[in-house]
């Protein structure tokens, strides 16, 4: 369980109406951030700009935790940080857009807290849930993830099977974990 976090991406205030199994996923995430607590895990609240903050039912658990960071993300993937600005041409009267691209605040505070091995979880694990996952095994990170900590979870998860330590529930991976 050394240098081991968790990643929790947009499960957030203006997606609960996406949200199949809210209850489910609140007491999913109440076990997994006890078990982090327990053991001084590092947790990383993703959060997409401008759709609110992460919804309390799931962070009441982890109120007053110290090692709980908020981290914005602009897209997709969360490892990286493309935005995009408008610039005004004095020659004419159409706004250009300007993409500033490169490594977002995640994978620096990651290195930084010395992680290399992420639970992962979050709202839609065949878009931002994947894209993250995808960046973070190619960055060379360890991936873990239970099926029962993503929204969605009547979709297959052929992905997490076939690239990341997942398991059904978040109970076994738990136990998993303890066990290592």
């Amino acid at each position: 369980m050394k240098n081991i976090g968790i990643v929790v991406i947009d499960l957030q205030q203006k997606f609960e109406k996406c949200m199949d199994n809210k209850e489910e996923l609140v007491d999913n995430h109440r076990t997994l951030f006890t078990f982090a607590k327990q053991n001084e895990i590092p947790i990383y609240l993703l959060e997409c700009i401008g759709q609110g903050e992460t919804i309390s039912e799931i962070t009441a658990p982890i109120t007053g935790y110290k090692r709980v960071e908020k981290i914005k993300k602009y897209n997709n993937n969360a490892f990286i940080a493309k935005k995009r600005f408008g610039e005004f041409d004095l020659n004419s009267d159409i706004e250009s857009p300007t993409i500033i691209q490169g490594d977002s605040h995640l994978d620096t505070t990651l290195k930084e807290d010395g992680i290399e091995s992420l639970i992962i979880t979050g709202l839609n694990k065949h878009s931002c849930v994947q894209y993250t996952t995808q960046e973070a095994i190619n960055r060379g990170y360890e991936i873990f993830t239970a099926e029962d900590l993503m929204n969605q979870r009547k979709i297959g998860t052929p992905y997490y099977k076939n690239n990341t330590h997942s398991f059904k529930k978040t109970r076994e991976l738990v136990k998993h974990l303890k066990s290592e």
